[in-house]
């Protein structure tokens, strides 16, 4: 039985990607081959948008005030500290986020026949993040 939540790495191919991304000697490498595998094909398919949303969530999470990324490890090994982001990441991680929201990609309609718009909502507010926008549900300063 394979696993499915709403949350980034609440999914098989996400939990495979993140014992992939601990294995991983160049990690910035793998991130980059993750995003470009979920925007080779319009639209995108399931499991390269869920490893995508996943990679991008957990790049975002290393970000100035960025939020803990919850990663479901089999085991205790360290959980990696994800690199700085630069524009290639960066402009990297929000196509792909831009793929897996596209009307029509695999990961959007699993949701929609799920009727859950929380994953859908939360992925729109990190690919926010990623572009340097507010956060609209964030408290004014």
């Amino acid at each position: 039985m394979g696993a499915w939540g709403t949350g980034p790495f609440e999914n098989d191919d996400a939990a495979d990607w993140a014992w992939e991304l601990e294995a991983a000697e160049d990690r910035t490498a793998l991130l980059l081959e993750t995003f470009a595998a979920a925007t080779g094909e319009a639209p995108a398919d399931l499991p390269e948008a869920s490893t995508a949303v996943a990679a991008a969530a957990w790049l975002a999470s290393g970000m100035p005030g960025g939020d803990a990324v919850e990663v479901d490890w089999a085991e205790e090994p360290p959980h990696p500290t994800p690199p700085a982001i630069d524009d290639q990441l960066r402009a990297a991680a929000v196509a792909a986020l831009d793929a897996a929201l596209a009307e029509g990609s695999g990961w959007r309609e699993a949701w929609a026949q799920e009727d859950e718009t929380a994953p859908i909502a939360a992925a729109e507010r990190l690919r926010d993040r990623l572009r340097g926008e507010p956060d609209e549900g964030a408290d004014a300063p």
